[in-house]
């Protein structure tokens, strides 16, 4: 069995299906979906009504704050989080690129060989509570994505623990992370509790938020 529990189709707004024709993204069918084991890059586990799709503890996590939709209008080192983001998918993923959902009960699967972040922004209608998870064919490394959470992980193997986001160690992005995280979320007690018993084990540096 896949990690895609029943078949259905994506949900996706004709606006999305359009942009995504016109500019050669692929929509990958459910049992090809399944046949790429998206789940080989993260772990999966039941909270509330959805799923937590969380980085591999034993590969090198680096945190990047905010809702990804809000990714040009925040900025580090005076480039915006999207354009860091951009340029090192360019430069470092392969040519053969996916985007899949990180929830067993939502499916989402798309293939394509340049990643903008038009594509987020056209899949968001329909999946705020749905974790995405871009990666490309060789799965050793993966950005996470999280809409509501507002926590999203690049995520990497070990042997790639000097390919560092936009050239930028990792304990600089931890900080920054730490110093942004409340101010861009309305937060709650839940949503701070997941981020402290959940993200925390997997990301050092981390600091605990209250």
């Amino acid at each position: 069995m896949g990690f895609f529990q029943k078949k259905m189709e994506a949900f996706l707004l004709d606006s999305a299906r359009a942009h995504f024709d016109k500019n050669g993204i692929k929509l990958i069918q459910f049992d090809e979906a399944n046949d790429i084991r998206v789940d080989e890059l993260f772990s999966s586990y039941p909270l509330g009504e959805g799923y937590l799709c969380l980085p591999k503890a034993d590969w090198v996590n680096t945190p990047i704050p905010y809702d990804p939709l809000f990714h040009d209008e925040n900025f580090m080192n005076g480039d915006s989080l999207e354009s860091i983001v951009e340029r090192h998918v360019l430069s470092t993923f392969s040519n053969r690129k996916f985007i899949m959902s990180g929830r067993p009960d939502v499916f989402l699967a798309i293939e394509f060989g340049e990643f903008k972040y038009d594509i987020l922004r056209e899949i968001q209608s329909g999946h705020m509570t749905t974790p995405l998870i871009l990666f490309d064919d060789k799965k050793n490394k993966g950005i996470f994505f999280e809409y509501d959470l507002e926590i999203n992980t690049y995520s990497r193997e070990s042997s790639l623990k000097e390919e560092v986001l936009g050239g930028i160690p990792d304990d600089i992005w931890i900080r920054y992370f730490n110093d942004n995280f409340l101010s861009g979320i309305s937060y709650n007690k839940h949503h701070l509790d997941v981020i402290n018993n959940y993200y925390r084990p997997v990301i050092p540096g981390l600091k605990k938020f209250q």
